[in-house]
């Protein structure tokens, strides 16, 4: 899975991976970025590398001044 983002002004990013009960599955990203388009790919594992169920899942994007939730879906 592809997740695609703006980051308008330099700032720190989080980016997360949920579960359906609101348990985090992976981080993604946690540093900083310049201006731009960036692509994130998640592989559909967890943070210990273990693969995840099929299943809904969320991802939050989140800096200093803006948080987003997003769902997606994972099918093997």
């Amino acid at each position: 899975t592809t997740i695609q983002y703006d980051i308008p002004v330099e700032t720190h990013v989080n980016l997360i991976v949920y579960d359906i009960l609101g348990r985090e599955v992976t981080e993604l990203e946690n540093r900083y970025f310049k201006p731009g388009i960036y692509k994130t790919t998640w592989n559909g594992r967890n943070a210990l590398g273990n693969q995840v169920a099929t299943g809904v899942y969320f991802y939050e994007l989140r800096t200093s001044s803006f948080s987003q939730v997003k769902k997606m879906i994972l099918i093997k």
